[in-house]
């Protein structure tokens, strides 16, 4: 019975992963045709969506927006600024809320049952349990967290870059819009997507100031939120905003020049732990190892040839 187990739980994956592969149209349709049935175009798009979306998601919003009634104040409007700084659209913070929580359970979930099936739940078996509970509740924030120092590092690598285009664009005679959407359409990455987002926005009707500071919490880049309070200031003030790019990208490239210069003298200081733990002993034993051999059988007697 027992050798049935990992069996059953082979299957159970392998089904999971083939549920939530997307079918495709014509599957679809031939399925409900094949039954009687047709469908509108609709209950065709509805169901081509992933199974994920269509069950999954639904249930984690429900239960996310249950939980938001006993969650603290203001937890899901920081999980959505940490949404929108990871970029992740697709999840909203109830579903994230939900997620976090049902694997807080179901890590100790599925490590302790064994133990309550045999009657061996000891206190190891607790500690170990509530250890897993901690860890599926910073699981997903890590994993957010991860998200968001990405992102941040890809648009501060990507930024002295996109203001000496802007500079360019402008003392050729763009506006400050032309400008960036020229930005938008030569470049790609996160900034890119951003400046796009920003400008639609503006293109909607919203203050182009409230939309480059919008822009701004949703990168929280130090650099960047510089770069989007001098235009700002720029554009209050009535000065050249050409004059201010040039500066200000000048000044980006040397503090990515010297953020550089900072991890290089990092590196020997990183490369010293990894050299005294794996490449010394294995250099020591390499080429101390024959000549301990042999004095080894000088000390007792027996000749290494």
């Amino acid at each position: 019975m027992l050798a049935l187990i990992p069996v059953l739980a082979f299957i159970t994956i392998v089904l999971f992963f083939w549920a939530m592969t997307p079918p495709t149209p014509q599957s679809v349709e031939n399925r409900l045709r094949k039954h009687g049935y047709m469908p509108t175009a609709r209950v065709v798009v509805d169901l081509n969506k992933p199974f994920s979306r269509r069950i999954l998601s639904p249930l984690l919003e429900n239960f996310g927006r249950l939980l938001a009634r006993f969650a603290p104040p203001g937890i899901l409007k920081q999980t959505k600024e940490k949404l929108d700084q990871a970029n992740l659209s697709g999840i909203s913070p109830h579903g994230f809320l939900s997620l976090t929580v049902v694997l807080s359970l179901l890590l100790p979930l599925l490590f302790i049952t064994p133990f309550l099936r045999t009657g061996h739940l000891g206190l190891k078996e607790i500690v170990i349990g509530i250890a897993l509970f901690i860890l599926g509740i910073r699981l997903p924030d890590f994993w957010l967290s991860r998200k968001i120092k990405s992102r941040q590092d890809r648009i501060r690598k990507s930024l002295p870059d996109a203001l000496d285009l802007i500079t360019i664009c402008i003392e050729a005679g763009y506006g400050l819009d032309a400008a960036l959407a020229k930005v938008g359409e030569k470049t790609k990455g996160p900034l890119a997507d951003e400046i796009g987002r920003a400008l639609l926005e503006i293109n909607l009707g919203k203050p182009r100031s409230q939309a480059l500071r919008d822009m701004a919490q949703r990168v929280r880049v130090s650099e960047f939120q510089s770069f989007i309070a001098t235009i700002i200031q720029a554009e209050q003030m009535g000065v050249s905003i050409a004059d201010i790019m040039r500066v200000h990208s000048d000044s980006m490239r040397i503090k990515r020049r010297q953020e550089a210069e900072e991890q290089a003298m990092k590196a020997p200081v990183k490369m010293l732990f990894p050299l005294v733990l794996f490449i010394l002993p294995a250099m020591f034993i390499v080429i101390l190892g024959p000549v301990a051999m042999r004095i080894a059988a000088a000390f007792i007697g027996i000749r290494v040839g």
